[in-house]
């Protein structure tokens, strides 16, 4: 699993500092509009999960990846501790920008956006989380090209059916949105009405977790019967 890991990133650094930096650029660009920014996080981290895989496709080199010393499983396993890592980072990346925009708007006399909670970024965790596991079944199961479209049309799916940010009122903080609109926000919010946020934080963060395994586990089957 760590061997494929490091040969992915051996061969997408490029494509993933590309996306880094063009991801950086767009999540700045999008911070004043909450639906675009946590979406725009949840995509990049889909797009860096799938740098590698990418790479394969364009220069026809998925084959060459079995002859080394790692079986299917490996492979699908790697491929999700990238998707994971990716998830993590973007999380990371939303938290922080939001965070701190917000915070300095509130320096200067603006009211705390509305949006930026905990709420709606542990929702960003699981959705982005959801968003990685289609991409990456999509491509085990069908190729990069035909797994690729799959993944957009659930991934619009999701922007037209899941309200990501959470919808509490303006100047409220951080901790606002006790029941925020949102129905992944709802459920996290509510938990944390029942059992506290330190608990809905580890909440979130298994629902991820088990979205990513859960996704990992059809992928392993469909890999299985892959023939190159």
């Amino acid at each position: 699993m760590l061997n494929v890991w490091r040969l992915d990133i051996r061969s997408s650094w490029a494509h993933v500092l590309a996306l880094c930096f063009i991801g950086g650029i767009g999540a700045l660009s999008t911070a004043r509009f909450s639906p675009a920014f946590l979406w725009w996080n949840a995509g990049l981290a889909a797009a860096l999960a799938l740098a590698a895989p990418a790479v394969e496709w364009k220069y026809g080199t998925a084959a060459f990846l079995h002859s080394l010393p790692a079986n299917r499983d490996d492979v699908v396993n790697g491929r999700f501790l990238g998707g994971g890592l990716a998830v993590l980072a973007c999380a990371v990346l939303a938290t922080g920008l939001a965070f701190g925009l917000a915070a300095v708007a509130a320096a200067v006399g603006r009211p705390w956006p509305a949006w930026v909670c905990v709420a709606s970024l542990l929702a960003f965790l699981i959705v982005a989380a959801s968003l990685v596991g289609v991409a990456l079944v999509g491509q085990f199961a069908l190729g990069f090209g035909p797994g690729s479209a799959v993944a957009s049309v659930v991934a619009l799916l999701l922007v037209a059916g899941v309200e990501l940010p959470a919808a509490g009122p303006a100047g409220a903080g951080p901790g606002a949105a006790s029941r925020p609109g949102g129905v992944v926000a709802w459920g996290v919010a509510l938990v944390a009405e029942q059992a506290g946020w330190p608990v809905a934080c580890l909440v979130a963060g298994a629902a991820a977790t088990a979205v990513l395994w859960l996704a990992r586990g059809v992928a392993r089957r469909f890999h299985r019967r892959r023939e190159f």
